[in-house]
């Protein structure tokens, strides 16, 4: 248990008399609640048999799970043949911190996750984060053209070429053989 000390100002303003309330658990808007947060799930998850992952400290794995989580998401990735040992993994989970299961893996972080299970793949795309860029710089979708050319007027091409452009074609010619 972990104390956390605040500063209350009671109600005389003349006297500015300071309280300190000490709280028990970590609360929603403080600066060390997510750091707080992190620990207690840590150290769960240990007893329940993960292993942190040393290079990244919210990978857990064991020998039928892998679980990610950031802040209050969390994911975990099993084989099918350890389904029964998944759920009671959650289960275990569940009976200790207030959390519910959403199902199949949809989104994460912003970012979409499709599947095609019978052929085995496996999509992550970031379409709604590259749509809130571009509206956010009025990259609104336009018009495609109806050809990949340019339309504009072709110069005539009379077989001949201007010193500048032969200077430049003879320099590069030359660059690249030697």
């Amino acid at each position: 248990m972990e104390w956390i000390d605040m500063m209350k100002q009671s109600g005389d303003v003349q006297r500015k008399e300071i309280k300190v309330v000490a709280k028990k658990k970590a609360l929603y808007g403080l600066r060390r609640a997510p750091r707080l947060w992190q620990k207690k799930f840590t150290a769960r998850l240990i007893e329940l048999g993960l292993r942190q992952i040393s290079e990244e400290p919210c990978f857990f794995v064991n020998d039928f799970i892998f679980l990610l989580f950031f802040t209050d998401d969390t994911i975990t990735l099993s084989r099918i043949e350890n389904r029964e040992r998944t759920l009671a993994f959650k289960k275990s989970l569940m009976e200790s911190f207030d959390i519910k299961d959403l199902g199949e893996l949809k989104w994460f972080l912003g970012v979409r996750v499709l599947r095609d299970r019978p052929n085995r793949k496996l999509w992550l795309c970031q379409d709604s984060y590259i749509e809130t860029i571009a509206n956010r710089f009025n990259l609104q979708p336009m018009k495609a053209p109806t050809t990949p050319m340019v339309t504009d007027l072709l110069l005539y091409y009379d077989k001949s070429s201007n010193k500048i452009f032969s200077h430049v074609t003879e320099s590069s010619v030359l660059a690249l053989t030697n």
